[in-house]
């Protein structure tokens, strides 16, 4: 990092701010991806790759791992009160013990204690927005110990992916209050797929 210490702290990609293409019309034609600059193509790949991989970031001086889980939940997970999430090291711990349930094949899910105001309800909701829009083929639920817990949950997820940059959005099947229908999961745009959206 070229920043002092001190200021080697969480921030935020805007890189793609820099490009006004971002929202033109599929229906009438026109596409992102077809007038995009090389750098522009070139950043969104970049891009979709740490949605995949994660990020490496400085943080006080120390070389720190952020997760695709953390590094979307920070990034791209827009909170209830409009905002995007402090980092906290807390949601790094929390995304990294998620990735270790995740990739254990004799774990079944993960039971965890909180205090309140931790947030492990938005970052839950982001882990199951991210692989929502990077997966293909998936079915996720929600359960919760009463309906109406389970009904404030779903509402984190849909009021975030209604939240995410065009250049993010999947193609959507159906959105209701209670079921939401991705067509085609966001892909990584390569030599052989120039477009955003796959199969």
């Amino acid at each position: 990092s070229h920043l002092p210490k001190k200021e080697q702290v969480w921030y935020r990609r805007n890189e793609w701010e820099q490009w006004d293409n971002w929202n033109t019309d599929p229906k009438k034609g026109h596409v992102w991806w077809d007038v995009a600059s090389p750098e522009q193509k070139q950043w969104f790949d970049e891009e979709i790759e740490r949605l995949h991989s994660g990020d490496w970031i400085m943080i006080n001086g120390t070389p720190t791992f952020f997760n695709n889980y953390c590094y979307f939940f920070h990034q791209w997970y827009k909170l209830e009160i409009d905002h995007y999430p402090i980092y906290k090291e807390t949601s790094l711990e929390y995304c990294r013990f998620f990735e270790l349930c995740e990739k254990d094949p004799f774990c079944l899910g993960d039971c965890g204690i909180k205090g309140r105001r931790l947030g492990l309800s938005s970052m839950s909701a982001a882990i199951k927005l991210l692989i929502a829009i990077i997966e293909s083929n998936t079915i996720q639920g929600i359960v919760s110990k009463t309906g109406t817990d389970a009904q404030e949950m779903f509402f984190f997820v849909k009021n975030a992916l209604e939240r995410l940059p065009i250049f993010l959005m999947p193609d959507l099947n159906k959105v209701t209050e209670g079921e939401i229908h991705i067509a085609k999961p966001s892909k990584k745009i390569s030599a052989k797929n120039t477009k955003a959206s796959g199969d």
